[in-house]
């Protein structure tokens, strides 16, 4: 397939006017085929000295919209008895859509800490920062070894790693549950919540559990809920913007995926700008899939391929990865690159 596509791109008839990408996506149906004009061929420097050529043909796939969170990583100092954050690494960007926990780091923490103490509440999710004793749903088996006793459910006694649960029930009652997969099933008449990872798996956990929990969302029209103290939640890249997030502050993260390159990530950021972005993701062809976003309002000229069969059959060539791969892309927390094109100020492509 690589080397069909490949032998592909040199059959590609391209088109003699050069234009914006601005231009070309508002005059174009996406996906299309484009490279940069011959005047403008930048390339970015990778770690270990390889380029990536922004000059080879991409697939313009689709606009992502919205805004980044331009960040710095830094390492708290304490020269004279004051706290001062110095700032290491590449800057990173955080997109509105990152799925990930935050708390704005001069905050007092207030998490609950016993599983008790959030079934009094009953919230509808919760977030476990730190990994805790429970129980994980294997498969329905028989009742004693007999079908017409009906079949309950087996868990495996487990650590449950840090998570964001969906809150559903108490479960007071005999769980039928064995220490590992091929060990003998028994059976203890408990306390717990019932909840269920992102994942889809259901898992208990027991009244007396002890860990670090907050509290993502509750219930609006609870009493217990409006008691909860507010240092008890977390709150995600998009609730901090609606907030009035600015430049300056300082955040901690708690939780969610970060960047693949190195960038010397400390887990404490530092706000440096907030640029409402207009980017489109586009899928280099030479290189095996790779993934990037471009700047739509500044940056060089592209020239588009000429709507041929040839064209066609390469889009159709990636449309699934691009479709099985984007949405995830586009949440991710990347570190942002120097391109060397001219006139991007603040706007350069970002990469994971």
């Amino acid at each position: 397939m690589a080397n069909a596509r490949l032998s592909d791109l040199s059959k590609l008839t391209w088109n003699e006017e050069s234009k914006d990408l601005g231009s070309i996506i508002a005059e174009s149906k996406l996906p299309i085929l484009v490279k940069m004009s011959d005047k403008n061929a930048p390339a970015r420097k990778e770690g270990g000295g390889s380029v990536f050529d922004m000059h080879q043909p991409m697939v313009l796939y689709k606009e992502v919209p919205g805004i980044k969170v331009y960040v710095k990583n830094v390492l708290p100092e304490n020269p004279e008895g004051t706290i001062q954050y110095r700032e290491i690494g590449p800057t990173v960007a955080i997109p509105q859509q990152y799925q990930g926990w935050f708390r704005l780091l001069n905050d007092d923490d207030a998490p609950l800490t016993t599983v008790a103490s959030i079934a009094r509440i009953m919230p509808i999710r919760i977030f476990s920062s730190k990994p805790v004793e429970g129980y994980k749903f294997l498969r329905m088996c028989e009742m004693n070894g007999k079908r017409n006793r009906g079949s309950e459910e087996l868990f495996q006694r487990t650590e449950v790693s840090p998570a964001t649960l969906e809150v559903h029930s108490i479960h007071e009652e005999y769980v039928r549950y064995c220490t590992d997969r091929k060990s003998t099933p028994k059976r203890k008449l408990m306390r717990c919540l019932r909840c269920t990872l992102e994942g889809g798996t259901d898992v208990l956990l027991p009244f007396d559990t002890k860990g670090e929990f907050y509290m993502v969302e509750v219930r609006k029209s609870s009493a217990k809920s409006q008691q909860v103290d507010e240092n008890a939640f977390v709150f995600s890249i998009f609730d901090l913007i609606k907030a009035g997030l600015s430049e300056g502050i300082y955040v901690r993260h708690l939780h969610g995926e970060t960047p693949n390159k190195v960038c010397r990530f400390t887990g404490i950021l530092k706000i440096c700008a907030l640029v409402e972005d207009r980017t489109v993701l586009a899928l280099s062809l030479n290189d095996t899939n790779k993934l990037i976003e471009l700047p739509v309002s500044v940056g060089p000229a592209f020239t588009t391929a000429l709507i041929t069969d040839t064209a066609d059959n390469l889009i159709q060539m990636v449309q699934g990865f691009l479709k099985q791969k984007s949405e995830n892309y586009i949440r991710q927390m990347k570190v942002r690159k120097e391109y060397n094109i001219k006139d991007t100020e603040d706007k350069e492509p970002v990469s994971k």
